[in-house]
């Protein structure tokens, strides 16, 4: 075997469960737990702003809110109906 295939053996930081890697710094056992932890963990929220109502709020920056509760998402979505 040569240096660059050596396996390593990790404990996942989400779930606790050991696992074998190639790479040499490993933290999760899956992209199940790595994205569980982010969730979990608040790694990817954002503050916007709510384009009906201009409250602040929180939201992960890989959805696409635009408002800041279902009220305003109704008022959004009534509010487009007429402009169709």
């Amino acid at each position: 075997k040569s240096k660059l295939h050596v396996i390593h053996n990790f404990i996942c930081i989400e779930c606790g469960k050991q696992f074998e890697s190639e790479q040499t710094r490993s933290k999760f056992c899956s992209n199940k737990c790595k994205s569980k932890y982010r969730r979990k963990n608040k790694l990817d929220e954002i503050t916007k702003k709510c384009i009906i109502c201009g409250n602040i709020f929180t939201a992960n920056k890989y959805r696409q809110a635009k408002t800041c509760s279902r009220k305003c998402a109704g008022i959004l979505r009534k509010d487009n109906k007429n402009y169709v």
